[in-house]
């Protein structure tokens, strides 16, 4: 009997072993069993095979999680493309670097789809997506150079059909089928037995960055200057005190610091935002190297040449406080390069500015460009604005599926806006005209605000107050005071020239309100929950 089982064990263990043997001979079966657990491994040339072992998070290998863990982020419907951008720690030798990237997908039956997966604008996989719903993980090895740089950028496209939401058989978009980047994608990167500092600790956490004073008044103010200052600049970042919020302190005299329990402590300063700006990949806007007139492209408007068939829109978003010296522009001087239409179609062309329509004109169809002096009032510029450009080729299509020739146009780099050297007419541009000419301001933020009123005066701070003008405690700047109902009594009466009071922050009101105080006139209270910000020198 004893005989017996050890001749089955050994039979066992023979069929086991040639088992493996062919599995690790026949790269094909080896991925089909790699994907029946899950597991996919992507394409990767330079290195000539497959992924061979993920690496698992630990005390030598750290993760660095998708950005904004909390938002959807993928591929929606055919075609269409998405992006990622996984942070690296700076001065950090990296061992080995994967990126395991875990997709969701969702497609209807009938469908047929694949996405290609690219890796800092190089494509490493094409992976073909199929019926139902699937989870996915796919492991890619991670070359020196692409480790070399602030940050690793993923981007999936997708193409193929799905029959749903198409009406003609070409040029739409199919819907029906959904690709997430699952917030569980990461870099895995064995640091070997290096550790990270406070700088590779706040480079590689997790996006947004929330921000906390650390119990004193002006650590909050910092905080509360900070949470506008960084989205500006391209860090995403909030007031919120909770676990792994940054911590700024008053007094700290390194920039940067971890505690016994590994948070971020930041020195409640300019500089140390800075210092966290540099280590996030954030930079100045290029609006702020730009001068008197400020052409269309660095307000970040699309030049490039496009075919379509209908309509092409442009947008122009602008702050006054980004504008050079916080100056509301008197017009704008549009170029645009188009192609001819077929006679006896014309072209026509429409402005807005927030909302309110204020050009309107048509230009030849047989002409190649298209320039418009389009006057930009005052009076209808807020503190954040938008001008949409919008050209219509009215050629009649010959059918709901049979369209004509594409027309194509492209909005050139001498579009600019000017200014004439007028005089503020509104008191929005008169207060940011004088803040953008002030070096610091001083900010005062009571301790007892509630976080949700100290969000909307950190929002509203960041419409009136450009860049370059910092905060300074105690400096001869303007003093700007943050208020809401509750405190208002609490702030003194003071003999100065100029006051504004700046008021918003409720639902349904997208825009801030900007008054300019008489001498002597009393503070009007804000509305409960609403965030108010006095401005006084």
């Amino acid at each position: 009997m004893n005989e017996f089982v050890r001749l089955i064990a050994l039979a066992i263990v023979t069929f086991l072993v040639a088992m493996v043997v062919t599995i690790i001979s026949n790269p094909d079966l080896a991925r089909a069993v790699a994907a029946r657990v899950g597991f996919e491994y992507g394409v990767d040339d330079e290195f000539g095979a497959r992924m061979p072992v993920p690496l698992i998070a630990g005390e030598q290998v750290l993760p660095v999680r998708r950005p904004r863990p909390d938002h959807w982020v993928g591929v929606a419907g055919f075609p269409d493309s998405a992006e990622v951008r996984f942070p690296l720690p700076p001065d950090t030798g990296v061992v080995e670097g994967q990126l395991q990237l875990v997709l969701n997908s969702q497609m209807v039956e009938g469908g047929d789809g694949q996405l290609s997966v690219w890796i800092n604008g190089v494509e490493r996989d094409v992976v073909v997506i199929r019926p139902g719903e699937e989870r996915r993980t796919l492991v890619y090895r991670l070359s020196d150079l692409d480790l070399s740089g602030a940050a690793v950028r993923v981007r999936l496209s997708g193409a193929g059909s799905t029959n749903r939401g198409r009406i003609c058989p070409a040029h739409t978009t199919d819907l029906g089928v959904a690709v997430e980047i699952d917030p569980a994608s990461a870099l895995m990167l064995d640091l070997g037995e290096r550790r990270l500092g406070a700088d590779g600790v706040l480079a590689t956490r997790v996006a947004p960055l929330w921000l906390a004073g650390a119990g004193d008044d002006e650590a909050g103010a910092m905080a509360l200057w900070a949470a506008q200052y960084l989205p500006r600049l391209g860090v995403p970042a909030g007031l919120d005190d909770r676990p792994g919020s940054v911590r700024l302190e008053a007094g700290a005299t390194s920039l940067l610091t971890l505690d016994r329990d590994g948070g971020v402590r930041v020195q409640a300063s300019p500089d140390g935002i800075d210092r966290v700006a540099r280590l996030r990949g954030g930079a100045l806007p290029p609006l702020y190297q730009a001068r008197w007139p400020v052409s269309a492209t660095v307000l970040g408007a699309d030049t490039d040449t496009l075919s379509f068939r209908g309509s092409r829109r442009w947008t122009l978003n602008y702050r006054l406080a980004d504008l050079p010296g916080g100056i509301a522009p008197d017009r704008l001087d549009l170029a645009l390069a188009v192609s001819r239409l077929p006679e006896p179609n014309d072209w026509n062309l429409r402005v807005t500015l927030n909302g309110a329509l204020v050009h309107s004109s048509s230009a030849d169809g047989r002409g190649d460009r298209i320039e418009r002096a389009v006057p930009l009032p005052a009076w209808r510029q807020a503190l954040t604005n938008t001008i949409e450009i919008t050209l219509v080729d009215p050629t009649p299509n010959q059918g709901i599926c049979r369209a004509g020739a594409d027309a194509a146009a492209q909005l050139l780099a001498a579009s600019e806006m000017h200014w004439v050297g007028a005089d503020p007419v509104n008191p929005r541009e008169a207060l940011v005209r004088s803040l953008a000419t002030a070096d610091t301001v001083s900010l005062v933020v009571p301790s007892t605000l509630k976080p949700a009123i100290s969000r909307s005066a950190s929002a509203l701070l960041g419409q009136i107050l450009p860049l370059h003008t910092r905060p300074e405690s105690g400096g001869a700047g303007p003093r700007i005071t943050v208020l809401d109902a509750e405190t208002l009594d609490q702030h003194p009466e003071r003999d100065l020239v100029t006051r504004f009071l700046v008021r918003g922050g409720l639902a349904g009101q997208p825009g801030a309100r900007v008054e300019r105080l008489e001498s002597g006139q009393s503070l009007p209270a804000p509305a409960p929950g609403e965030a108010a910000l006095l401005i006084e020198w």
